[in-house]
């Protein structure tokens, strides 16, 4: 069986492959139970770059509910809502994590990536309006951010409900008068 610490070498070498091996060989329940706040941001990293998202989250959330008031807690929200978007495909839970760690860290080490993402993550959800909100704020906070053509763009695009949206364009009449009303 493998040591303990021996899973923690390798991810702190990179060999996440190789981490992830020797976790599954102690049973990752087992190791995430045993694991402090630091060792289970690490796990969510191993099982996050060896391809197992839903373990990722699975750390993650334990991490959130043991160690609820650490760092690492806070990060991890960051971390559930890049898991959500990258690698399980669904930016609707993206904009909950996302926002969470906004919330709980607004100028965190994170907050420019956050709200970055969490502008894509409400792109891709179709949430257009707040999508548009979220720009406008991001280009007041970060105006040279990594995100800004993204929030420029979005900003571009027709205002949801706006004068010239195409619910407001004519409609033909397929009465017999044929008319436009």
């Amino acid at each position: 069986q493998v040591a303990l610490s021996s899973w923690q070498e390798l991810a702190a070498q990179g060999n996440y492959a190789r981490a992830w091996v020797a976790i599954q060989a102690q049973g990752f329940d087992g190791v995430s139970e045993r694991a402090n706040a630091p060792d289970l941001m690490r796990l969510a990293d191993v099982a996050r770059f060896a391809g197992q998202p839903g373990r990722a989250v699975q750390a993650l959330l334990a991490l959130r509910e043991r160690f609820f008031s650490s760092p690492e807690a806070r990060e991890a929200a960051f971390l559930l809502g890049r898991v959500a978007a990258d690698q399980q495909g669904q930016p609707q839970r993206g904009t909950h994590w996302f926002s969470t760690y906004l919330a709980e860290s607004p100028e965190g080490s994170f907050a420019p990536e956050a709200l970055g993402r969490l502008l894509d993550c409400q792109i891709r959800a179709g949430n257009q309006l707040q999508a548009r909100q979220t720009a406008e704020k991001y280009l007041a906070r970060y105006p040279k951010g990594s995100y800004r053509g993204i929030a420029e763009h979005q900003l571009r695009q027709r205002a949801p409900h706006s004068k010239d949206s195409a619910a407001d364009a004519p409609r033909v009449d397929t009465t017999e008068s044929g008319k436009t009303q």
